[in-house]
Formats: structure tokens, C-alpha cells, sequence
């Protein structure tokens, strides 16, 4: 059985492998995957005549803590995709949505994991493995601040002219 949702077609737009000479020459040491920070951008585009397509754009770039950077392999590891889902007619808009918006973004993150196996499968340590990310906390991370952010820039344009942003009012 087929699931709900599908994946019509993807392009990778980035992908990037920097190898880090320093690691080479402190002898090749033993790394982890927690010495790395990853950065992620996502971003959802719906199609106005169909809500049940969505294209899903993921941007993840991994780069060595400053800490760790001649034990990390790579200086910069990135890859971009861009992906084009469709969800069945019949699904319901609460499954549409998680389907779209979460699984999505796993899907297009497994495609990534795979494209950076294949890249650095002959770099000297072997393949980079992208790790694991939660993105169901990471989505809702990202929603709760950019809804911060929108009430904090719309915050002072609310205020009456001569009212403090601070001003607590008293009953």
C-alpha cells in the first residue's frame, strides 16, 4: 500500500565537501558527529490552486565547533534540496498538514544523508554521516520564533504615540 504522500521529483540545488587539511596533519584523529553545528533553513511554498501539493526547500550546512575544528574531517559540509510533494484527495487537512509540513522535510533529509554518504565516501575517514534531526522540534522551534519576532516588531507600532512599550496598567 502506497502511502498518503508522495514525492513527485526533487533537485539538488547545493552541495558542497570541504575537506579540512588540519585534521590530516594533527594525525588523523578520532571525530564525532557532536563537534559539528548544523545549521537548517526550511521553507514551505504552497501551490494556490492545490493545497495538496507543496514544494519544501531544505538548506543544511555543517561546520565544525571552533573548539574541535583540526579534529573535524570537514571544513564545510552543505546541501540544498528542493522537493515537490502531492498528498492523496482523500486525506484529511490535520493529516495533510502533518504529511506536508513534517514528513516532507524527513524525506528530503534522508535524500540529503544519502547524496553526502556518496560525496564523501572516498574523502580519507570515511563517509559523513548527517545526523538525526528532530524536526518536529525544530519546525515548532522555528514557528514560535517567527511568531516572536512578528509580535515584536508589531508591538511599538500598536502603542498609542507617547505610550511606553513597558507600561504596565493598573485596574
Amino acid at each position: 500500500m502506497l502511502s498518503q504522500l508522495q514525492l513527485e521529483r526533487y533537485r539538488l540545488d547545493d552541495l558542497h565537501v570541504e575537506f579540512n587539511q588540519e585534521w590530516f596533519e594533527a594525525g588523523q584523529p578520532e571525530e564525532s558527529l557532536l563537534w559539528y553545528d548544523m545549521d537548517l533553513d526550511v521553507q514551505f511554498y504552497a501551490k494556490p490552486d492545490d493545497e495538496n501539493i507543496r514544494l519544501v526547500q531544505l538548506s543544511i550546512a555543517c561546520k565544525p565547533q571552533q573548539e574541535h575544528a583540526a579534529e573535524c574531517r570537514f571544513g564545510r559540509i552543505a546541501v540544498g534540496l528542493v522537493g515537490v510533494f502531492r498528498v492523496a484527495e482523500e486525506t484529511s487537512e490535520e493529516l495533510r498538514d502533518v504529511l506536508l509540513d513534517l514528513s516532507s522535510v524527513s524525506i528530503l533529509h534522508g535524500i540529503a544523508r544519502g547524496l553526502i554518504v556518496s560525496a564523501t565516501g572516498s574523502c580519507a575517514g570515511g563517509t559523513f554521516i548527517l545526523p538525526a534531526v528532530n524536526y518536529q522540534e525544530t519546525l515548532s522551534q522555528g514557528a514560535l520564533e517567527e511568531e516572536q519576532e512578528s509580535e515584536d516588531s508589531a508591538a511599538p507600532e500598536a502603542l498609542p504615540s507617547g505610550e511606553s512599550e513597558n507600561k504596565t496598567p493598573v485596574p
